[in-house]
């Protein structure tokens, strides 16, 4: 007869407060200029490069907004607020040639 082992319990990983702010808002980063036809990864690709993302929603402009040429917005939060704060310093952000301009949540 052959022994059956118990399951092995996972431990839910938990990142220590250095690795991951406590505080949304510190990790929340405002996007605007966005061309009308970038696509969320678009947005990612060009965020990406300052740390790990948790999320990015891409926000369609009005029709209004597309006429006065002020194009899509984006709300990034990053996984470590040191993230959001080299982002939201970045001065040349663009994404085929528009220049976007990002802002920290406050």
């Amino acid at each position: 007869m052959a022994a059956k082992s118990l399951p092995v319990k996972k431990r839910k990983k938990v990142l220590a407060p250095s690795s991951q702010s406590l505080s949304f808002a510190d990790r929340l980063v405002y996007l605007t200029g966005i061309p009308v036809d970038a696509t969320e990864q678009e947005v990612t690709d060009l965020v990406s490069s300052f740390g790990k993302i948790n999320n990015v929603i891409l926000l369609p402009c009005s029709e209004e907004e597309s006429e006065k040429g002020q194009g899509q917005k984006a709300s990034v939060c990053m996984m470590k607020a040191e993230d959001a704060l080299a982002l939201s310093s970045a001065s040349k952000l663009g994404i085929r040639d528009h220049a976007i301009t990002a802002s920290a949540a406050k």
